[in-house]
Formats: C-alpha cells, sequence, structure tokens
C-alpha cells in the first residue's frame, strides 16, 4: 500500500510538474533575480548609509614647526632619537648613543636604513643643521656632534 501511495504522489508530482513547467521555471529564475538585487540594494545602498565611514584627507589649518601634528611629523621625519610616552630618550634611526661632557653627542646609525630614493643612511649624507652644532664623522655608521 505505501509503494503504490509513493507512486501515487510521484505521477502527480510529474503532471503538476508537466502542466506548470513555464510557471515553475520562470518563477525561480525570477526568484533568483529577485534575491541578488535585494543583496546587492542593502550591500551598496543600505549598509553604506547604516554604517558610515569617513576617510580623513588631511589636516586643516596653518602649522609651524612647532605646532604641526605628531602624526604629520612622524610621517614626514624620522629622528636618530625618539622620546616615549613616559619622557624616556630611546634610539630610533640610531643604533645607539652615548652623552659626553654633556654637550658631545656620539651616534651609531644602523646599518641597512635607506631614504626614499633608495641611498643608504650614513654618516656622511646625515644631516645635522643645527645653529652651534658640528658634525664630526668617525666612521660610516658613527658620528660625533
Amino acid at each position: 500500500m505505501a509503494n503504490n501511495r509513493s507512486r501515487y504522489y510521484l505521477w502527480l508530482f510529474r503532471a503538476y510538474f508537466k502542466r506548470m513547467k513555464r510557471t515553475i521555471v520562470s518563477s525561480l529564475v525570477l526568484g533568483i533575480l529577485v534575491f541578488f538585487a535585494l543583496v546587492g540594494l542593502i550591500k551598496f545602498y543600505f549598509l553604506p548609509l547604516i554604517f558610515k565611514t569617513t576617510e580623513n584627507i588631511g589636516y586643516a589649518g596653518s602649522y609651524t614647526a612647532q605646532t604641526i601634528p605628531e602624526s604629520i611629523m612622524n610621517e614626514v621625519s624620522y629622528g636618530l632619537t625618539k622620546v616615549e610616552p613616559g619622557g624616556k630618550i630611546i634610539p630610533a634611526a640610531s643604533e645607539s648613543f652615548t652623552i659626553s661632557n654633556d654637550r658631545v653627542y656620539t651616534f651609531k646609525i644602523k646599518k641597512g636604513q635607506r631614504f626614499h630614493n633608495g641611498k643608504e643612511l650614513t654618516a656622511a649624507n646625515l644631516d645635522v643643521n643645527f645653529e652651534g652644532v658640528s658634525k664630526k664623522i668617525i666612521d660610516t655608521y658613527t658620528i660625533h656632534s
């Protein structure tokens, strides 16, 4: 009896599909198109409205060397030393540094650092242009000032 019932439902399904084939296929295709249209609409229209993102493209105002924001200064310049948040001075482009007689600074420059043009940072091409400060090259990577 169960076998006859399953055959009956199979026969009924085939007859229904044969008669309504166009409607079933066109509804399926239309449903898929509407689904992807809604997904695209949500993804590219509604989500950007809900989750607004901003992109900062610059800083407004006029700045001097003393008032320039630190984030810009870090992108433009890289010093031999840097100051940690606690106020401790640590090496940056230098490997190490020593201070003697409170006036003579000796910097050992890290090897392998390069400028934007590919030229390696050495004691010879390090620009030290402070008033009252002279530069004395000890070797390729060591400088007194």
